[in-house]
């Protein structure tokens, strides 16, 4: 005697979400905005993009070994830590300064979702580099502090 199961239902429910998570990989890792998944415990990296790595410098590797409080000034550190630790927000929006493999600090807009990731809690971040739309206004800035040095210097010679 045997008992006989109808599995065909339980292995096609399988083969859609092997579909699901190949769909989402595909785009996950040609998406042309740099993208990661963070363990909003450890702050480790646990996934990047193509676009992250050429953005930082980093390889897959180099960043799956990192913490995102390495890619941070020091003085930003406890502001992430806080940020990470308050997960009533679902959805956030943070500007923040990101550290490339170069040391170069670059002004960057991280959109991040709250999602489980391998069975742990993490947060997926997209990143905007703003390095290029802040340039003009950061020349800006320096050209009115030299433009008031000046009056200061006139004002203070008459």
């Amino acid at each position: 005697h045997g008992i006989g199961k109808d599995i065909t239902e339980r292995a096609h429910d399988q083969k859609a979400l092997e579909e699901s998570e190949r769909r989402y990989r595909t785009l996950f890792d040609v998406h042309p905005q740099p993208m990661w998944v963070v363990d909003a415990s450890t702050l480790a990296f646990l996934e990047v993009n193509g676009a992250a790595m050429r953005l930082y410098g980093y390889s897959r590797q180099e960043f799956l070994a990192m913490s995102a409080d390495q890619i941070r000034p020091e003085e930003d550190i406890d502001d992430l830590r806080r940020a990470f630790a308050d997960w009533s927000n679902n959805y956030s929006q943070r500007l923040w300064r990101h550290k490339k493999k170069n040391g170069e600090v670059i002004p960057v807009r991280v959109t991040s979702f709250n999602l489980e990731f391998a069975g742990r809690r993490a947060r997926l971040g997209v990143i905007e580099d703003l390095t290029e739309r802040m340039q003009p206004e950061e020349r800006a800035q320096q050209s009115e502090q030299r433009y008031r040095e000046l009056l200061q210097e006139r004002g203070g010679g008459t």
